[in-house]
């Protein structure tokens, strides 16, 4: 009896200990909830046991991340964490208790949802949605409400793949596409996601070799004095040009950059880059020229920021006043009070800080007080609509009186218009930046970028003869045209039609050297060209009247030769009119070239 006593207490220890295992290895400690393996192993079950019946296997797997919860540990610490998260799993069981779906937690703050036999599409959304309302309500911790959001993945089968391994691979894709949009959403699964994630592995993985293989490179975007239109300073743009791909846009790599942490390295090269051409362009007698270097949310976390700045500086033997850091609004406001802290010790070197892209963050008034900041950037789509939106002129208007108050220099970007410029001046906006003054330019060694073709100093004079230019020979042109019609009476039509000729070809130069250096918004390089095509047709048809008749005469004596033996068109009303379209006409597209030329480039 003893002995078999042992073995019954043995035999039972083994059973406890095979549960025990089999609970390690399949079920989540924290939640309880079936972890990876078992949600794996359960999922690919059901779909054996459709194609086992003759069914097609058919359902919906969801991969759900929490957003933004490692603030939770890093504000409560760890035990918090993982209360909210035996909530989290309790909410999520009660969102599928009355069905036959299989939850689980992959680890971390992801959980999985498999939906054997949901298949509509409109369903799927309808139990996303149901999640996100779950989080709607806070999680509670010793009085103290937290709020938490989900982003989730979709992914249907048979559609997305017809194994556990590919929906869930697929799911987490959709979802990580979701997390980048702003978290607390959903997005189904698409072919393109995949194709765009294995283009973003790809390009970070040439992006890491590119600093060392001579990739990338600097263009500078010269910034003009509002007065006197004279290039004080230069924005550096890093720019990178692939040995296969050709030139990548930034809005391409420099997001890759962020995600993959690239952008400290690279963004240390800029800074490097940018001191040591600036000091180039001190050392040929431009002492006033500023260089200014844009700062990613990425690097201003980085403790070693300010040892960054402190050796390039010292490398490239640059003056800290002749640098100027650009910082995102939205970057500053993020954390404002260490943003505080970090600007206070930029600015204890020397450094000069701007607040980039103003306006479209959410800025407080009393932290942009407390900033030591110099200068504000408004964002160019205010700049953009300038005297066209009222609501974005105020806002201009409003940020110019903002930063007077507070003794701050004003900066617009985006500027492309003579109108811009006027409007800005009329503001007291004290510096200029945009295509209108000059395109990036590439730093060439001993070349200030004001020397270059096309620079700001040297666009009025070119304006203003290309004015009167262009208004006197639309004008002697114009007249030409009227003199000839009224005037001479022997050929009157065909040099009437030459001279209308001459406006046409005169209008499509000056056409020419609007659309490309008169800095107009789409809308007037709209009208500008709808004037042109018909005021061409229209002389075109005058000068052509006469010889649309002659030829039409010939083709129907040809024709009726042979049909009719003989037919003749009179020519005579073609004659008739097409003076009377030249008196009309002419002048009113004249005098329309006049007033365009009047105008100059507004």
């Amino acid at each position: 009896i003893e002995r078999e006593l042992k073995g019954a207490a043995a035999r039972s220890a083994v059973r406890q200990a095979d549960t025990r295992i089999m609970e390690l290895a399949n079920f989540d400690k924290l939640s309880s909830l079936p972890n990876h393996n078992a949600f794996c192993a359960r999922v690919t079950e059901s779909i054996a046991e459709c194609e086992t019946s003759g069914s097609l296997p058919c359902g919906t797997l969801l991969y759900i991340d929490l957003d933004r919860f490692l603030r939770i540990n890093s504000s409560f610490g760890y035990e918090t964490g993982n209360e909210i998260l035996r909530q989290a799993s309790s909410r999520l069981k009660a969102c599928i208790a009355d069905s036959d779906a299989i939850l689980a937690r992959f680890g971390g703050d992801e959980f999985g949802i498999y939906c054997p036999g949901l298949t509509e599409r409109a369903s799927a959304q309808s139990l996303a949605e149901h999640l996100k309302q779950v989080f709607e309500a806070p999680f509670m911790h010793t009085g103290i409400e937290l709020y938490l959001t989900c982003s989730v993945g979709i992914a249907l089968m048979p559609d997305d793949g017809r194994q556990v391994y590919d929906l869930l691979m697929n799911a987490e894709t959709a979802m990580a596409t979701a997390k980048r949009g702003g978290g607390n959403g959903f997005r189904f699964y698409v072919r393109e996601m995949n194709a765009n994630s294995a283009e973003r592995i790809a390009m970070e993985s040439e992006l890491r070799h590119a600093v060392e293989r001579d990739e990338l490179f600097l263009q500078f975007q010269p910034c003009v004095d509002a007065a006197t239109l004279k290039t004080i300073g230069v924005e550096a743009l890093v720019r990178w040009r692939h040995p296969e791909r050709g030139l990548i846009p930034p809005d391409r790599f420099i997001p890759i950059a962020d995600e993959s942490g690239l952008i400290v390295d690279i963004g240390e090269w800029v800074l490097r880059q940018s001191c040591c051409q600036a000091k180039g362009w001190h050392d040929q007698g431009y002492a006033d020229l500023s260089v200014s270097v844009n700062v990613s949310a990425v690097q201003f976390a980085q403790p070693r920021l300010l040892d960054t700045v402190n050796r390039a500086l010292a490398d490239a033997g640059l003056q800290p006043q002749a640098l100027t850091l650009e910082i995102t609004e939205s970057v500053i406001m993020h954390d404002a009070e260490s943003a505080v802290g970090m600007l206070r010790a930029l600015k204890h070197m020397g450094v000069r800080i701007s607040i980039d892209d103003f306006g479209t963050g959410y800025s407080s008034l009393s932290y942009l007080k407390r900033f030591p900041i110099d200068i504000l950037k408004i964002d160019k789509s205010f700049v953009h609509t300038l005297g066209i939106n009222d609501e974005d002129t105020a806002i201009v208007h409003a940020i110019m009186a903002l930063a007077k108050s507070l003794r701050l220099v004003t900066i617009a970007e985006g500027v492309e218009t003579v109108r811009q410029v006027e409007m800005l001046q009329k503001a007291q906006c004290d510096l200029f930046q945009g295509f209108h003054f000059s395109q990036p330019l590439l730093g060439e060694a001993g070349r200030h970028p004001s020397l270059q073709p096309g620079n700001a100093a040297d666009r009025p004079a070119l304006r203003s003869a290309w004015r009167r230019v262009a208004t006197g020979l639309a004008i002697v042109l114009g007249m030409a045209g009227l003199l000839l019609t009224g005037v001479v009476q022997v050929d009157a039509v065909a040099l009437a039609g030459r001279a209308t000729i001459g406006i046409v070809l005169f209008g499509a130069l000056y056409l020419a050297w609007l659309l490309r250096f008169g800095g107009l918004d789409p809308g007037e390089r709209n009208r500008v060209t709808a004037i042109f095509i018909l005021s061409m047709a229209a002389a075109m048809f005058w000068a052509g009247f006469e010889q649309a008749g002659s030829t039409l005469n010939l083709f129907a004596e040809r024709f009726t030769e042979r049909r009719f033996g003989g037919f003749e068109i009179p020519t005579g009303w073609f004659q008739t009119l097409n003076p009377i379209f030249i008196i009309t006409l002419a002048p009113l597209f004249a005098n329309l070239w006049v007033r365009l030329a009047a105008r100059g480039l507004e």
